[in-house]
Order: structure tokens, then C-alpha cells, then sequence
């Protein structure tokens, strides 16, 4: 892999960084941490994000919200040295609606949501500058990457550490 990666996240990562998912959250924050160690590496999502990543498992289950959680999330939302934002407008849209259209003779079943996160990617892609994966914990989605021709997997380490 390159020295510089240029990731997709889809909100179900930065949502099981906020929930501090033990499986998850560790290797969330070490490649948060690579990236911002790589010269012209960055994470990339949807503005889709923001609206997803409203508030942690946490405050659903209780029915109250945490004053100190939305810090946290708009913190995450504020670096942006490595997080950087795509707008889902009318460039995206048309292409959101032929993944889901081009997924039904497949017998697949595309939720508009994650058609925005593949379709965001995707066109960045095409119109920006690389995207080497999408990384998402949906495996349902992986069978997607024929269809924007990016990498679809779970968010993983550049390279294993011996050393905390």
C-alpha cells in the first residue's frame, strides 16, 4: 500500500469509534492516527455522515441526550486535517440512483443511504483524486465494489504493531 492512503468511511466507522466499540474502536483510533502521521493521506465521507452520526447507542437506549457526546462529535467533525467532507448534492444524486437501480436485476437490494456513501466515493474517485477503499462494517455491502470499482472492507490497520 502506498505511503499516503486516501480512505472512504462510511458513518457505521465513526460510529463505532463515538460507541467505543472494544472490536472496533482501538484499530479505528490507530489508523485515525496513522493517517494524520502520512503526508497527504486522508479519510474521506459524506456530508451523509453528519446527520448519521447524531448521537451514540448509548443516549438512544437511555432516551437522554449527553451534552458531552455532541462535543465529542463535533470534535471529530472539526479534524479537518484528516476528515474531509464531500457535499451529497446534484453530482451525487444521479449516480446514488443507479447503484440502486443497477443493483435490482442482481437480486440486491440498495439502501439509499449507503448508495450515497457508494456513490460519493465513487465519484470522487473518478472526478478528484483516488480513493483506495471504502470502509465499511456492513459486509453486504462489500459485493458493491464491481459496481463503483473501489475496494469495499472493513477498516483495517496499515501495518500490525508489537509495541502499544
Amino acid at each position: 500500500m502506498p505511503n499516503n492512503r486516501h480512505l472512504y468511511w462510511d458513518s457505521s466507522v465513526f460510529l463505532s469509534l463515538l460507541n467505543g466499540m472494544p472490536s472496533r474502536a482501538p484499530m479505528i483510533r490507530d489508523i485515525m492516527t496513522e493517517i494524520e502521521g502520512e503526508k497527504d493521506s486522508f479519510i474521506l465521507t459524506s456530508s451523509e455522515s453528519i446527520v448519521e452520526v447524531a448521537h451514540v447507542a448509548d443516549e438512544k437506549t437511555k432516551s437522554r441526550l449527553d451534552p458531552k457526546v455532541e462535543s465529542l462529535i463535533d470534535e471529530m467533525w472539526a479534524m479537518d486535517k484528516i476528515i474531509k467532507i464531500i457535499d451529497n448534492g446534484p453530482h451525487i444524486a444521479p449516480i446514488a440512483r443507479r447503484l440502486i437501480r443497477d443493483a435490482i436485476p442482481h437480486g440486491w437490494v440498495l439502501k439509499a443511504k449507503d448508495a450515497v456513501h457508494l456513490a460519493s466515493a465513487f465519484w470522487y474517485n473518478k472526478n478528484v483524486h483516488r480513493i483506495d477503499e471504502v470502509n465499511h462494517y456492513d459486509d453486504r455491502l462489500f459485493k458493491y465494489e464491481v459496481m463503483i470499482g473501489i475496494h469495499i472492507c472493513e477498516p483495517h490497520i496499515k501495518q500490525m504493531r508489537l509495541i502499544p
